[in-house]
């Protein structure tokens, strides 16, 4: 009995250490998707360059939703 609660109590430790970790990463894409967007929509007339910033977009739309979720799990947490 107390294997099996120490081994749960273990595992769910390292899975939300894990998850932490996924949380920090897809942070870090988001700030640095958004920053090479500003950068690229900054470049007037290239329009290889434009064409990137606006495929950007695809990019920090779904991370910007991770990032909501995330902020809203720590809300969570905190009430």
């Amino acid at each position: 009995m107390i294997t099996t609660v120490t081994t749960t109590t273990t595992t769910i430790v390292v899975m939300l250490q894990q998850a932490m970790v996924v949380a920090a990463f897809g942070v870090v894409a988001l700030i640095a998707s958004l920053v090479a967007k500003e950068l690229l929509s900054s470049t007037q007339g290239k329009t290889r360059a434009s064409s990137l910033a606006h495929r950007l977009r695809m990019a920090i739309l779904p991370l910007f939703f991770v990032f909501t979720m995330v902020l809203a799990m720590k809300i969570w947490e905190v009430i």
